[in-house]
Parts: structure tokens; sequence; C-alpha cells
């Protein structure tokens, strides 16, 4: 059992997390868990009922590394699409329109990385766009008074990087356009 689990369920576990949710927003949680839980039946399984206090020192000691492997999965996961819509949402404004929502790349970075661009109108002058954005631009590091009437602007998040730019459409409108891509 403890060879077959090493050498089927652990690595299928781990193409699937890769693929799925080990890059997501908080995906520590669930990566550290299903490795955990993994380790823990492996170390149940493994050994036989006649050895109680051995079979549940070494399922619960599975049980730990496999949650530290979660993590550590988690960590050099890439991102998912969830996440990096998450972190677009996160720069946008209560009153801005979605307009377009595209993904493309790889989740694991074959061609290139994974990519998610979303375009939104804005009933508001570029300027005032991008006075409602200084305080986003602030928190990422980037001095707004130097943006000045700039109206791109790309920046690096831990292991994003975001581009944001800004067209003036008339006088009273304009179109955002936000992409969130792995770095």
């Amino acid at each position: 059992m403890l060879a077959t689990s090493f050498a089927v369920c652990f690595p299928a576990l781990l193409l699937i997390a890769l693929l799925t949710f080990a890059g997501g927003r908080l995906g520590w949680v669930p990566t550290s868990v299903t490795f955990g839980v993994l380790g823990f039946l492996t170390g149940r399984l493994a050994l036989s009922g006649r050895w109680e206090s051995a079979r549940r020192w070494t399922a619960l000691g599975l049980a730990v590394l496999g949650g530290l492997a979660g993590i550590m999965v988690a960590h050099w996961a890439p991102p998912t699409p969830g996440r990096l819509r998450h972190e677009i949402e996160a720069i946008t404004q209560v009153d801005w329109d979605l307009r377009d929502d595209q993904t493309s790349g790889n989740i694991l970075c074959l061609d290139y990385c994974i990519s998610v661009d979303r375009e939104y109108q804005v009933n508001s002058s570029a300027d005032d766009v991008l006075e409602g954005l200084r305080p986003v631009l602030a928190r990422h590091g980037l001095d707004p008074s130097s943006v000045g009437d700039q109206l791109s602007v790309r920046w690096t998040d831990g292991d994003l990087v975001i581009t944001l730019r800004v067209h003036s459409i008339d006088a009273a409108g304009a179109v955002v356009h936000i992409t969130a891509e792995a770095n």
C-alpha cells in the first residue's frame, strides 16, 4: 500500500492540485488538507491493525509530512484564472461595467503562463478614473503624482504582473483594460 500511494496516489494528487486549486488565492489550504489526508490514509493502511500504536504514529507523521508537502506545492504552483480575476477585482471600482473577460495561456506555463484580460466601460473621464485609482497605485508602491496623465501602468505583485491601461472614449467616458498574468 505504501509503494502504491507514493508511486500513484501522490503524483496523481500533485498533478490535479497543480492544474486546479493549488495556485488559487488560498490554495495552500485545500492543498495541505488533501495531501495531509492522503498521508494519514496511507499511514493507516500501510500497517497492520495489530500494531495500533505504530499505526497511529505513522498515520499522524505522514499526515504532517503530507500537509507540509501540500504547502510547498501551493507555494510553487502557478496562479489559477480565479486568483487572477480576484486580483483584478481588487483594483476595479463598483461603478465600472465589465465588457469583456478573456483567459489565455497554459496553467503549467508551457508556451506562456496563464493570463486574464478584462475590459471595463467607465462613465467618467480618464482623468477621473486615474484619480480614483490613486489609492490602488499607492498601495502597490507607485507614486500617484509620477503617473500624471500617463494612461498605462505596469507593476509586479509577488508572482503576478498587473498591467492597467486607461483609454478615453470622449469627455465623459473611458475604457479600462486590466491584465493579470503569472510572472
